[in-house]
């Protein structure tokens, strides 16, 4: 009988994941370290104090972040609730006082000047952060692992030594480029 309950809650788990996969076009995945410790250290190298991470997942990156940076406060958000359960699990086992996870879109923050972005989304998402920056306010700056925001040059690229590395691009201006 344990048998069938423990299959029955893996089916929930997994059906949660699917469904949160195909309704946002992107499934939770975590960042490698090696990406991970590369932003962390591009994020010690900025002023803001505010670090908003755009879909953590499983919460990986944000506790990085977080332990890298323990003099800034991460603010990560998740819509699908089992990495969202699986973060906070993760922020309480590793005691990271200074991030806080959201289950929320994290189109409904509002940014400022003092914020810095953290970003590993797919070109759909990238494009949807670019329209609500546009309309809403865009943060001081942004870190974004293996997609760029399309039309618009980055500040610096960073191109991963070695394997199984991501391409960074940080943006600190947002100005579209015109192609003549």
């Amino acid at each position: 009988m344990v048998e069938f309950f423990l299959f029955v809650g893996l089916l929930g788990v997994l059906s949660s994941i699917v469904f949160w996969s195909v309704l946002l076009g992107i499934s939770p995945t975590p960042t490698l370290p090696k990406t991970a410790c590369e932003i962390a250290k591009r994020v010690r190298k900025h002023p803001a104090k505010t670090v908003v991470e755009l879909g953590s997942g499983w919460g990986t990156l944000a506790l990085c972040i977080a332990k890298y940076n323990p003099d800034k406060h991460v603010i990560a958000y998740e819509r699908s609730p089992v990495p969202y359960g699986f973060s906070l699990l993760l922020k309480a086992l590793l005691r990271t006082p200074n991030v806080t996870f959201k289950k929320a879109n994290f189109l409904t923050h509002t940014f400022t000047k003092e914020h810095l972005a953290v970003a590993y989304l797919c070109p759909r998402g990238m494009a949807s952060l670019w329209e609500h920056w546009n309309t809403s306010g865009f943060p001081g700056a942004l870190v974004s692992a293996t997609f760029a925001l399309r039309g618009v040059a980055p500040t610096q690229t960073l191109k991963p030594s070695g394997f199984l590395g991501a391409t960074l691009f940080e943006y600190t201006t947002f100005k579209p480029f015109v192609l003549e």
